[in-house]
C-alpha cells in the first residue's frame, strides 16, 4: 500500500465523541481514497483508516444518516434524504424533517393534556459500540414510539500507533497495511525501501544484483552473503561466502522480520487555506 503524510490540521465543526489528530495519511496510486488517522477515541482505535470517511454514520431503523462537516450550533450533522439529526441547544439531539439549525417546535395543551408542534424525536447520540434512544417529542410524544440510534463506521483498526496491520470491522474485512517492514540482524536495521528499483526492492544494505540477493559486495576478498528476499512471515538466512582459496571466516546471518515503520521517500507540497461561506 502507498500513502503519503501530510502533516495539516484538519478543522471541523465538533464531531461528538472524535477529533481528528495530526498526522494524517492519504492514499495514492490504488490506495487513493483511502485516509489514515487518529481519531482522538480508543472506542474507534487507536489509529483507523477509512475510504474517505472523515467521520461515522448513525443508523436509525434501517436508514443510515451521513456525516455533513456544516457548522449547525457549533456541531456536525447528518442528513438521509430529507431527514436530518442536528444539534439545538432546546432538546439536544434531534431527528427532525426540517432543514438543521430549525427549533422544532413542542407545546403542551393544558386542557387537552396533550402535546402538539412538530412531530421530532430527541436524545443523546450513542458511544461507538451501544444503541442509543430517541424520545418521540411535539405531536409524536403523546402515541409515538421510541427510535434505536447506531453508530456506524466501516474502517479498519490498528492496535498499534499508525503502522502496522489494520483489521477490518463495522461492516468491512480483511487487512491493510501502513508503513513498509524492517528487518533486523546482529544489531543492524534493514529498511524496505517505499518504491521498486529495476524491479525490485532493496532493504539498506540488502539489494539484489544481478539475480543474487546479497548483503555486501559481490566477490569482495572480505566475504560476502547470499540468501534471498527478506519476508515478513519468517526468517532468511544468508549465507557466508568467501572468493575462491580464500582462507577467511564468518557466520551466516538470519534476517528477521521486526516491525512496519514509516518510510523515508519524500515530495513536495503546497498548504493552503480554505473557506466556506454559507
Amino acid at each position: 500500500m502507498s500513502f503519503i503524510r501530510a502533516d495539516i490540521n484538519i478543522r471541523t465543526p465538533t464531531i461528538p465523541g472524535m477529533e481528528i489528530e495530526q498526522p494524517v495519511y492519504f492514499g495514492s496510486g490504488d490506495d487513493s481514497g483511502v485516509v489514515v488517522y487518529n481519531p482522538g477515541n480508543s472506542d474507534f482505535g487507536n489509529s483507523i483508516m477509512t475510504t474517505d470517511r472523515w467521520a461515522y454514520s448513525l443508523k436509525v431503523g434501517g436508514s443510515e444518516f451521513q456525516p455533513v462537516f456544516d457548522d449547525i450550533n457549533g456541531y456536525i450533522y447528518w442528513e438521509n434524504g430529507s431527514d436530518y439529526i442536528y444539534h439545538v441547544q432546546a432538546y439536544g439531539w434531534v431527528k427532525c424533517d426540517k432543514f438543521p439549525g430549525y427549533v422544532p417546535i413542542e407545546n403542551y395543551d393544558s386542557e387537552t393534556r396533550k402535546y402538539t408542534g412538530d412531530s421530532f424525536h430527541a436524545g443523546n447520540l450513542p458511544a461507538a459500540g451501544v444503541t442509543g434512544t430517541f424520545e418521540p417529542r411535539g405531536d409524536e410524544r403523546d402515541n409515538g414510539s421510541s427510535i434505536s440510534v447506531e453508530v456506524v463506521f466501516p474502517r479498519w483498526v490498528c492496535s498499534d500507533s499508525f503502522f502496522g496491520e489494520y483489521e477490518g470491522t463495522d461492516g468491512v474485512s480483511g487487512v491493510k497495511i501502513l508503513g513498509v517492514p524492517a528487518f533486523s540482524c546482529d544489531g543492524t536495521t534493514y529498511v524496505r525501501s517505499v518504491e521498486k528499483i529495476n524491479g525490485y526492492y532493496t532493504y539498506g544494505d540488502i539489494r539484489n544484483v544481478s539475480g543474487k540477493w546479497l548483503i555486501g559486495e559481490l566477490n569482495a576478498g572480505s566475504g560476502w552473503w547470499e540468501g534471498s528476499e527478506p519476508e515478513v512471515d519468517g526468517s532468511v538466512t544468508f549465507k557466508f561466502c568467501k572468493p575462491k582459496d580464500s582462507d577467511i571466516t564468518g557466520s551466516n546471518k538470519t534476517v528477521q522480520f521486526v516491525e512496519y515503520v514509516e518510510g523515508d521517500n519524500y515530495q513536495e507540497a503546497y498548504y493552503g487555506d480554505v473557506a466556506k461561506w454559507m
